[in-house]
């Protein structure tokens, strides 16, 4: 550490003239301080992901166990294991991509669809994941694209990939139906014309650098 008598400064490093005046540093003696604090991460954030992770590996072989001894027609292990996957998933995807909303729409959407499905499938298969809740799933994800980018106009590049993306699942989702994978037909109906009208409005209100930019994304 060294001192400036003319400008009443104190410096660091092993400069001998003051950079603001020019006049000869005087030495305080000492250790030199650090240039930037140290920062000391803490560990317990890792500490309760193992706790966290632990719990998890837990509950579903508590599960298996379960269903291994229980005479019940209801599959336990599946859900669990369907949770699990899914909580996991949405933690990872909000600390990773905190700031992309699109993303974790996207995401949760996928996520909420497939743990939908595992529960069903574990309880009966009773078909009401497939024949409604997807298809209302695809509705209200783009709905929540679409408000978000009305109200936020400056946003609307940053959704516009995401909002295609679920709009074409929305469109593809009628061959389950095609296919005779489930047997309510109008959900699908309304979720095919919905995505379509939203990705034509997306196409006709997008400005010219958007579109340039989803011909390049999509390879057009």
């Amino acid at each position: 550490m060294t001192y400036c008598k003319r400008c009443g400064v104190r410096a660091q490093g092993e400069d001998e003239y003051c950079v603001l005046c020019g006049a000869p540093l005087e030495s305080l003696g000492g250790e030199e301080a650090p240039l930037y604090p140290h920062i000391k991460f803490s560990n317990r954030m890792r500490y309760l992901l193992r706790v966290l992770a632990m719990v998890s590996v837990v509950l579903v072989a508590l599960s298996l166990y379960f269903d291994y001894v229980a005479d019940s027609d209801t599959i336990w292990s599946l859900i669990v294991l369907g949770a699990t996957i899914y909580g996991w998933t949405s933690f990872l995807t909000a600390r990773r991509s905190f700031k992309n909303v699109g993303l974790m729409i996207f995401i949760q959407l996928i996520a909420i669809s497939v743990l939908g499905y595992v529960i069903d499938l574990s309880t009966g298969n009773h078909g009401w994941m497939l024949g409604y809740v997807i298809p209302f799933l695809i509705i209200a994800a783009q709905g929540i694209i679409t408000s978000v980018m009305l109200v936020r106009p400056l946003l609307f590049r940053d959704f516009v990939l995401y909002q295609f993306m679920i709009g074409i699942l929305g469109i593809l989702s009628i061959l389950l139906m095609v296919f005779g994978l489930t047997t309510v037909c109008w959900p699908y109906i309304t979720a095919c014309i919905y995505s379509a009208v939203i990705l034509v409005g997306t196409i006709l209100l997008a400005d010219r650098k958007t579109k340039q930019e989803m011909v390049k994304r999509f390879h057009f």
